[in-house]
């Protein structure tokens, strides 16, 4: 990206750095978007069949209402959440001795970490307390302790 598309390809909500990003849309067709790099506010922008489009769109957006930022930093909450806790849990798993529980663990912690991309693809819209709830109500049926609920 040359140092004018750079500029002008800003978060307009947080001021942070926009990356292209070039994926497979549905059915098959190759799309692209921009994303904030931000990891606290991780906006993505409109869908587009090409770059330039996708950049025209993205710097054509505007500023986020308040509700709407309130979704953002919420999803950039349990993103983060979401990501720890895997990390915790992968913790847990290389601490165990037994290797059905560590199994059980690593596939809890890539659950969450799936759960995580699809959030941040705007994929599933749980409060964090929802997630928490169905994230300790999975490690209890499994057998594991329940945390400390955080």
């Amino acid at each position: 990206m040359t140092p004018e598309e750079q500029a002008r390809a800003q978060c307009p909500f947080c001021g942070g750095n926009a990356a292209a990003d070039e994926f497979t849309g549905c059915p098959t067709e190759q799309e692209w978007r921009f994303i904030c790099e931000n990891k606290t506010c991780q906006a993505w922008g409109p869908e587009r069949q090409t770059r330039e489009e996708a950049l025209a769109a993205w710097n054509s957006r505007s500023a986020l209402s308040r509700e709407e930022q309130v979704r953002a930093e919420e999803r950039a909450a349990i993103v983060a959440w979401l990501r720890e806790t895997a990390d915790e849990i992968d913790a847990r798993a290389d601490q165990s001795s037994n290797e059905a529980q560590r199994s059980n663990l690593s596939g809890l912690a890539f659950g969450e970490r799936f759960r995580a991309k699809q959030i941040e693809n705007g994929r599933h819209h749980m409060t964090r307390d929802e997630y928490r709830e169905r994230f300790f109500s999975s490690l209890r049926a499994s057998g594991h302790e329940g945390g400390d609920g955080r």
